[in-house]
């Protein structure tokens, strides 16, 4: 037997509309919704599985679960930023980081002073200003499409080698005080900033492409003994500043090259450091041109600066 029951109906409506409101809220809409067929048909309508909103800014290092959230932003200390989604491998901002194909440009600042101990990104073609500066413990990073790095990119990282083959463009101290650098290759890049700047172990250089040399380019790079610099048509002051073991020069281009003074050798062989000498090989059409060249003389008549034929040498 059925028994009637007295209904506060001023509670039930409140009870349906909340239940309403959550319904419109998991399914994503705001229209109005009768009881009882409405809300059978939204609930039917609600798509299986999370559908994420919302923003989820992670600030610190941890585990976090994002999948109710449609972007998770790493905010890292000094600026950067990037989408979670965009890491491929590792946490942020430590360890070993692997970009994806998403992250076209590193940001500013990204991972300044981060314990990061490597880096990768296939797509990766602009290392912006200051991005992975005083990245102490991080011994490599490999950008295989990188065009553009930024004054200040890499500078006091543990990085042994830089090679990146479709780089045009190097800005100042990009790579300066990388203390353990052997290698730079940067065969695209004509005109550099002074990116090697205090290099004290920078010992092969490939900069097939570079036209001039800036002052404090290679400043202190206690090894680098030996240098190619087929397409150089000018080299500033200072240019070769402290580079203790540098006697070794090869200058192909097909006339003399501009030398702004020759403090570009203070504290090098070819101007005597340490009661040294140094040979600049250069075409030999051309040798005579140079030992009477404005500055090149000043070398010549020095007596530890002697011009040799590139021609029938080791370096032809």
């Amino acid at each position: 037997m059925a028994v009637d029951k007295l209904v506060d109906s001023a509670q039930l409506d409140a009870d349906l509309e909340d239940i309403a409101d959550a319904i419109r809220a998991k399914g994503g809409t705001s229209a109005s919704l009768a009881f009882p067929n409405d809300f059978v048909s939204a609930v039917q309508a609600i798509p299986t599985g999370i559908t994420p909103t919302g923003t989820k800014s992670i600030t610190e290092n941890g585990t976090y679960d994002v999948t109710q959230y449609a972007s998770a932003e790493v905010n890292v200390s000094g600026g950067g930023g990037f989408d979670a989604e965009d890491i491929a491998t590792g946490t942020a901002p430590n360890g070993a980081i692997v970009l994806s194909s998403a992250v076209t440009t590193v940001a500013a600042q990204a991972f300044y002073n981060k314990p990061i101990t490597s880096v990768s990104g296939s797509a990766v073609t602009t290392v912006k200003t200051s991005a992975f500066q005083n990245c102490t413990s991080m011994t490599s990073a490999t950008f295989p499409a990188l065009t553009t790095i930024e004054s200040n990119a890499f500078r006091g990282s543990k990085l042994t080698s830089a090679s990146f083959p479709l780089a045009t463009s190097v800005g100042g101290s990009a790579f300066e005080a990388c203390q353990s650098l052997t290698s730079v290759s940067l065969p695209a890049v004509t005109t550099p900033g002074n990116f090697a700047y205090n290099c004290n172990n920078l010992e092969n250089v490939d900069l097939s492409a570079c036209t001039t040399v800036p002052g404090g380019t290679f400043q202190m790079c206690y090894k680098l003994a030996t240098l190619d610099l087929p397409a150089c048509t000018k080299i500033q002051n200072q240019a070769f500043y402290n580079a203790r073991t540098l006697s070794t020069l090869i200058l192909r281009h097909n006339s003399v090259v501009t030398l702004d003074n020759v403090g570009a050798f203070t504290n090098t062989p070819l101007r005597g450091y340490n009661s040294l000498s140094g040979t600049v090989y250069v075409p030999q059409a051309l040798i005579s041109s140079y030992q009477t060249a404005s500055n090149w003389s000043s070398l010549y008549s020095g007596g530890h600066c002697t011009f040799a034929a590139i021609e029938g040498s080791q370096y032809e």
